[in-house]
């Protein structure tokens, strides 16, 4: 949001001043604009069929108080509070000045739920590995509209560290606007770090712009004015950061002032289109040295005269270096220390170099941003020799949302001596279906569930029960933990639900695989509906049959509905108190026609209490 510059940012509602004064204080700390608070008088209560917001003037104006000293500048109230509330904030903050804010540049990526700032935390970098380039079967997908095959690199480059994704689509005769779209709302459904738009086409990096939730990197203009003129309002438009190259319609300078001057015009053209000095990078774009020699130590000298001049961030495609020559990657790792030692930010390069990943942990301590040194430790402290990146052994540390260390356990654990080899194979091919249910692999999982059903043999209770519902209920699981989001829930419900329909059939075949049958309805006069909406699919993946009335219901339609379907649950969803009372009305309506159905209901202002009070059987958070 500090990207679109906006005067003042904030938060409102949603809770009281009790519960915003973190928000506040970590919105401090990160952000150099003013801040603005309206916080609720309290968490809402409903006593008595009445909504009722606990908290005090004198409550409220002590808490105003504390706002002001983290940060806020423009304070107020939204639910519950009154004249007298806002009386006695008043009262409080009047003669108190608001606190100057400091503007710091805070250079930073972000995705939906992840923020990598550049400057301050170990060393980032773009992982490569999107990029049809040279690549076959990757061009090929890409052509054919599949994106697995991005998904899965997306997957593999975070398991291997990478922080930040570079996503090119240049497959040449293909539409690269739909395919970049494409490639995008897939890579953060998948993932939840921040990516790179790979391309100089404007249409196409608008398109990427317009699906990304968070604040990419624009990759990239050139010097050109033409080009400037097109991708310099982008980035300003939807806040992201762009990166400009030392290059123009003459080419690639070939001495350090030639690639000054170009980075001097992007840097002067981005002020003047609006853009911070933190929304700017320079690529001063590496020569091989197999061709242009002489030139290798003109990228490092530009790269440090930008730094000191400037003050921006730099990016650098390190690998361009040893292109031609013999042991790249120990050419690749040793300009890549001398370009950190310049005061390189990003370089883009391949997660899967040990080489590459180990001068990186090392040049964090060296550079003074790995704090205490903690990250080295925890990485290297097994460390015996030889790059303990690599070497074969499982990265127990290198991403919290990937369980690869458990997944391999199980997996080995189906090859040791002793165990039925049909056992075996029904072992890795259940493994399989967990995981692409994990992934959210829709694509993949038919292909799966025809090998277990047909060439392993499996029932189909048993491909539901060992394969996937373990991959939902881990899904779960990881989302309780903060390590999954909703869109990776959403994906893996989704695939989840995909595998269901081509099994339920084969299921309806076998005695007692009925689980009961579950109204579901957002009450009358509520509008919400997406958790709802995800209980649905979920309870639909355990062998209910739910039928789904939608958002907005009567008390009656709900009641009618169970009644003709003798449905054994009603569910009911309501986000807000003010159209909690028509949950009991609906309860209270159910017991007065004599239906014996339970109840179970859920919504974000409920609590166990309300349940329980309104005769509900069951709550869900």
């Amino acid at each position: 949001l500090e990207a679109l510059q906006p005067l003042a940012v904030g938060a409102n509602c949603s809770g009281g001043a009790r519960e915003l004064l973190p928000v506040i204080e970590t919105m401090g700390h990160y952000s150099g604009v003013y801040l603005s608070v309206e916080p609720n008088a309290g968490l809402p209560l409903l006593l008595e069929g009445e909504t009722v917001f606990p908290d005090s003037p004198e409550e409220m104006a002590e808490y105003s108080l504390r706002l002001r000293d983290a940060g806020a500048g423009i304070i107020g109230g939204c639910c519950g509070t009154t004249p007298e509330h806002i009386r006695a904030m008043a009262n409080v903050l009047r003669g108190v000045p608001a606190l100057e804010r400091t503007g710091k540049k805070i250079f930073a990526l972000t995705s939906r739920s992840r923020r990598v700032d550049i400057r301050e935390e170990t060393l980032a970098y773009i992982g490569e590995r999107i990029n049809p380039t040279a690549r076959k079967k990757l061009a090929a997908d890409i052509r054919d509209g599949q994106m697995q095959m991005v998904v899965d690199e997306a997957r593999k480059q975070i398991e291997a560290g990478a922080p930040i994704l570079d996503v090119n689509m240049g497959v040449p005769g293909i539409d690269e606007v739909a395919a970049m779209k494409q490639a995008v709302l897939s890579v953060q459904a998948a993932v939840d770090i921040p990516i790179s738009i790979d391309s100089t086409n404007a249409m196409v990096v608008e398109e990427a712009l317009k699906n990304y939730v968070g604040r990419p990197l624009i990759n990239s203009t050139t010097g050109e004015d033409q080009q400037l003129d097109i991708i310099l309002p982008l980035a300003k438009k939807y806040g992201a950061a762009v990166l400009g190259l030392c290059l123009d319609e003459k080419g690639i300078p070939k001495i350090a002032e030639g690639r000054m001057e170009i980075a001097r015009k992007i840097y002067k053209k981005a002020r003047e289109y609006g853009l911070r000095d933190e929304d700017i990078y320079i690529d001063c774009l590496v020569q091989t040295a197999s061709a242009e020699q002489s030139q290798v130590m003109e990228t490092i000298n530009t790269l440090r005269r930008v730094k000191d001049e400037l003050g921006v961030g730099t990016v650098l495609g390190v690998s361009n270096v040893s292109h031609g020559l013999p042991a790249r990657e120990i050419l690749n790792s040793t300009y890549l220390a001398m370009a950190l030692g310049a005061g390189l930010d990003l370089p883009i390069i391949n997660p899967f170099d040990d080489r590459m990943r180990d001068t990186i942990m090392a040049a964090g301590v060296l550079l003074n941003r790995d704090r205490n040194c903690t990250a080295f430790i925890k990485q290297y402290k097994d460390y015996q020799g030889g790059s303990a990146t690599g070497g074969g052994k499982v990265r127990h540390d290198i991403c919290n949302n990937c369980n690869i260390p458990n997944l391999l356990t199980k997996t080995i654990k189906a090859f040791e001596p002793g165990i039925d080899k049909s056992e075996e194979r029904n072992i890795s091919i259940n493994q399989q279906l967990k995981n692409a249910v994990l992934e959210g692999n829709q694509d993949g999982i038919e292909k799966l569930l025809e090998k277990a059903l047909h060439e392993y043999q499996l029932k189909p209770l048993e491909v539901v029960n060992q394969g996937l519902i373990p991959g939902i209920e881990e899904a779960g699981e990881r989302y309780d933990r903060k390590e999954y989001f909703l869109p990776q829930l959403m994906m893996a419900a989704e695939t989840m639900k995909k595998a269901f329909t081509i099994v339920k059939p084969l299921l309806s075949q076998q005695a007692g695989q009925s689980q009961g049958t579950i109204i579901m309805a957002t009450v009358e006069g509520d509008i919400h509906d997406i958790g709802k909406n995800i209980v649905c699919v979920l309870l639909e993946n355990y062998g209910f049959r739910v039928i789904d009335l939608g958002k907005d219901v009567k008390a009656e339609v709900i009641l009618d509905s169970a009644k003709r379907e003798n449905a054994d649950i009603i569910g009911l969803s309501a986000l807000m108190t003010t159209t909690m009372p028509a949950m009991e009305k609906v309860i209270e309506e159910a017991r007065t026609r004599g239906l014996k159905c339970k109840f179970m209901v859920g919504g974000a202002v409920l609590t166990p209490e309300y349940a329980e009070s309104i005769g509900a059987d069951a709550y869900s958070e």
